[in-house]
């Protein structure tokens, strides 16, 4: 056999080696984008996220507390008191309530709370003159309501 021939042979088996290594990586993407595709109409595009979400935040902190909030949130908690919490999820279920919606609820009443806050006190109110002959007016009032 000559050199020109054994080369040949050579570049046939590498060419089908090529071929192969080909033919595999667009069968193997065709079936992950059937499989993708067919995992797509199973599961909602919410649910999708919500596992994403999840195992991004086991990458992250695998000792993390990962809570699912009312439909479509879900939120990592850190430094959270354990004993609060128990009582708070206790007192969610004797009321009925999911987890989510508690939260959702005593949220809602902080935030009005801490809204709510008056800006300024009596104290920072100014005197107002009201005129000559009526210094003793609150004391003429009191007379009159209350004899």
């Amino acid at each position: 056999m000559s050199k020109q021939t054994s080369n040949s042979f050579t570049a046939v088996r590498i060419s089908r080696g090529a071929s192969y290594l080909i033919a595999q990586t667009v069968v193997s993407n065709a079936v992950l984008v059937v499989s993708f595709a067919i995992l797509a109409r199973l599961i909602t595009p919410k649910e999708m996220g919500i596992w994403a979400i999840r195992l991004e935040n086991l990458k992250r902190e695998p000792n993390a507390t990962s809570v699912q909030l009312v439909k479509s949130m879900n939120l990592t908690i850190r430094s959270l008191n354990e004993s609060v919490f128990r009582k708070f999820k206790a007192r969610a279920v004797e009321e009925g309530m999911k987890l989510g919606e508690a939260l959702t609820q005593a949220m809602h009443i902080w935030i009005k709370q801490s809204t709510n806050k008056p800006e300024g006190s009596l104290l920072d109110l100014e005197t107002f003159d009201w005129g000559k002959g009526t210094e003793k007016i609150s004391a003429k009032i009191d007379e009159i309501m209350y004899g």
